[in-house]
């Protein structure tokens, strides 16, 4: 991980996020970039953590390789807040690499005087998309999830979270850390396709527990769009009136997110 500032942070929190189902950490983690005054704080090789898939053609000409960007930077709260670490990976790393990189983040984290962290990641339900996405949240250990409790978060009894936005955690407890996933309710039919509803959700309950103020109005009008093209998506499929042959872009068809089983008393909540 290479530096490339070292401030002096008052009682900061790490928040990361990488793609997963819906998009919902990486969307959370980029709106938070992109409405707070965020600095580079250090960036890491990625030639270590991602593979080199393939190369890009233009007019014959095969182009330089890009590989993924993970970049941390700083946000200096005003007043009385919190400071941030905030992460962003555009991808998942390739796998054999995710404690390493942990490690290497947690220790970025830690030189800043982080205690708390918090993931975001998607909670693959029945919901219906016309329905307001709950919370659901785990942390890593008792004393979290009541407070998770009294801030109106649903908690995921049990289960597993793929990827880095679960394994971060894991990684943070080992370390003697707090950390805390909020999870974004996504109806099962729209698993491939970014969910800017479940990115609000999440946003809303971390600023609440911890303390960001964020505009959140950009994003509550991109998930209201949102909605609207996929209420017109279905009418369409409704009437016939969609291109013929067409397939059903929000088909479930990727690897999950979360797995394991939450019921109450109307309907069974599968986590996909």
């Amino acid at each position: 991980m290479k530096k490339l500032a070292t401030p002096k942070l008052k009682d900061p929190v790490l928040v990361a996020g990488w793609p997963g189902m819906g998009l919902v950490a990486f969307k959370a983690v980029s709106y938070m970039l992109e409405h707070l005054d965020s600095r580079p704080l250090a960036q890491l090789d990625a030639h270590s953590i991602y593979p080199l898939k393939s190369v890009d053609i233009t007019d014959g000409v095969i182009e330089s390789s890009r590989l993924p960007e993970s970049r941390a930077y700083y946000h200096v709260a005003d007043g009385s807040g919190r400071d941030l670490v905030i992460f962003l990976g555009e991808e998942q790393p390739v796998a054999g690499t995710e404690w390493a990189l942990s490690s290497e983040l947690l220790d970025l984290a830690l030189g800043t005087g982080v205690k708390d962290v918090y993931t975001f990641a998607a909670m693959v339900t029945q919901v219906d998309h016309r329905t307001h996405p709950r919370v659901w949240g785990c942390a890593t250990n008792t004393e979290l999830t009541a407070v998770l409790r009294h801030s109106d978060v649903a908690i995921m009894e049990d289960g597993q979270i793929s990827g880095l936005n679960g394994l971060l955690l894991g990684v943070a407890r080992h370390r003697g850390m707090n950390g805390t996933c909020l999870l974004g309710e996504l109806p099962y039919y729209l698993t491939q396709i970014a969910y800017p509803m479940a990115s609000l959700a999440v946003l809303e309950s971390f600023c609440n527990l911890v303390g960001v103020k964020l505009d959140l109005d950009e994003l509550r009008a991109l998930a209201t769009a949102t909605l609207t093209e996929i209420d017109t998506y279905f009418e369409q499929i409704k009437t016939g009136s969609g291109p013929a042959g067409s397939e059903n872009p929000f088909a479930h068809t990727g690897e999950p997110e979360t797995s394991g089983v939450q019921e109450d008393e109307e309907e069974e909540e599968l986590l996909n």
